[in-house]
């Protein structure tokens, strides 16, 4: 049986909450270059079939039959040069943060699991401890917040 999923907006079902936030905003940026670049390659194409068309009349080229078509063909594909780069750049970053989303998600789930793994004389007030309504909501924070105070602290 053949695999149909579309693999730029398929979730897998084991990803973290954060994971999925990534792939559904990474799908919709890369869309959307990829979108330009194929505007860009449809409005090249049909500049191409004008010329073709009116070659007889313009013997010097469409460029001076049509000049504002394709002054607005090098805006468009000077807009996709600068957009590629920064997509490129753009997939690289999501990747490296949903990995440290992965990372984090991952050492809060085990520290909820595993309590004892919390264990510090870290003081929190008592306004800390109250904002919970059970032992479990205050573990669920006292992890997130140690893996917040771990994700930026210094080397």
């Amino acid at each position: 049986m053949a695999d149909d999923r579309d693999y730029l907006t398929w979730t897998p079902k084991t990803a973290t909450a954060a994971a999925c936030k990534f792939y559904k905003q990474h799908a919709r940026d890369m869309q959307h270059a990829a979108a330009a670049s194929l505007i860009l390659n449809e409005y090249e194409r049909i500049l191409k079939g004008l010329g073709a068309a009116f070659v007889e009349i313009a013997p010097d080229g469409p460029e001076y039959l049509f000049p504002e078509f394709f002054r607005r063909r090098d805006q468009l594909r000077s807009t996709v040069n600068l957009i590629t780069p920064a997509a490129a750049e753009l997939g690289l970053t999501r990747c490296v943060e949903n990995f440290l989303c992965y990372v984090s998600d991952i050492i809060t789930d085990t520290l909820v699991a595993r309590p004892a793994l919390l264990k510090s004389q870290e003081q929190v007030t008592l306004e800390d401890v109250l904002q919970h309504d059970s032992i479990e909501g205050f573990i669920s924070w006292a992890a997130e917040n140690r893996v917040a105070q771990l994700s930026f602290q210094r080397s």
